[in-house]
């Protein structure tokens, strides 16, 4: 449905900046000036409706709606006497049928959008919160070791010369860093060094 609202208010887009590159300033002096306002902010609301709905941000719905709400009003403002008297010219597929039935479309599916994105982003955050407890947790429970340290925000061991930032274990830096120990432990019972390996 995102997709939908792209298109249609990238359309609109191409078609205001026609206007305005066909009419100049005085593209819709047709219309009263409140109305002209309207559809010259168009050129600015639209692609900024396309971007919040790519975007999926909770916001873009509802601006949707209220932009078409206003470009209906608009139009309809503007044709209504040809359309009261030629109801035939309102079947075609450019001009105000094609933007009547874009905006029942997004005058009813807005809210439900909203909804949708607004629950997505809230499973999202808490689906983060539990993996950065339970990460954190894991690495409470991890015994301390000589050198480094390690957690789910970094991980500095103290003889591999490697850092590792971000939400994840380095598990290749505590592995070497076990691997020191066992040698060490092991130099310290035979008295001889040791032969276990780190890599």
């Amino acid at each position: 449905m995102a997709a939908a609202y792209a298109i249609g208010f990238l359309e609109g887009t191409g078609w205001h900046a026609y206007c305005l590159a066909a009419g100049g300033l005085h593209a819709y002096s047709y219309a009263p000036m409140p109305i002209q306002l309207v559809f010259h902010a168009l050129l600015l609301l639209d692609p900024l409706v396309a971007l919040l709905s790519i975007r999926a941000r909770p916001g873009g719905p509802l601006l949707a709606a209220v932009v078409m709400l206003a470009d209906l009003v608009g139009n309809w403002a503007v044709e209504w006497r040809a359309v009261s008297a030629h109801p035939a010219a309102f079947l075609r597929p450019v001009g105000l049928l094609p933007i009547t039935l874009f905006g029942i479309l997004v005058l009813l599916t807005a809210f439900p959008l909203r909804r949708a994105l607004t629950s997505g982003g809230d499973d999202a955050c808490r689906t983060s919160r539990t993996a950065s407890t339970v990460t954190d947790s894991t690495s409470a429970a991890l015994p301390p070791f000589r050198g480094g340290w390690y957690s789910s925000r970094r991980c500095v061991p103290g003889q591999s010369g490697r850092r590792c930032s971000g939400a994840r274990l380095c598990a290749g830096a505590v592995a070497a860093t076990y691997a020191e120990e066992l040698r060490a432990l092991a130099d310290r019972v035979d008295g001889q060094p040791s032969t276990v390996r780190g890599d």
